[in-house]
């Protein structure tokens, strides 16, 4: 399974954990339910109607479209592929792969 950012995954982790021990659960269910939403993390990723206007308006305006993100580069790709944006922009900069972050 594809895994975000280190801060998100450790914030994820913890939460399942503390779940896990609110609700009584084995550690093993707990790590199972943290992998199904990584799982279907990706797939639940929507971009609204909004967000579709305004790009194909600057895309059909002729300007240059990129994205800055954030955490690992096959995680952001991921995302962008969800929404189906992944061909859309001129360039994306991923943090990992430019060795730096926003």
């Amino acid at each position: 399974a594809l895994r975000p950012s280190m801060t998100m995954a450790r914030q994820t982790s913890d939460l399942y954990r503390r779940l896990g021990d609110d609700f009584g659960l084995d550690a093993s269910v707990a790590a199972e339910l943290e992998r199904h939403f990584w799982d279907c993390y990706s797939r639940a990723c929507e971009a609204t109607d909004d967000t579709w206007t305004t790009l194909r308006a600057l895309r059909t305006a002729g300007k240059t479209l990129g994205v800055i993100t954030n955490g690992e580069t096959k995680w952001q790709r991921t995302k962008l592929e969800a929404l189906g944006m992944a061909d859309f922009f001129d360039v994306v900069l991923v943090s990992e792969a430019e060795g730096i972050s926003k």
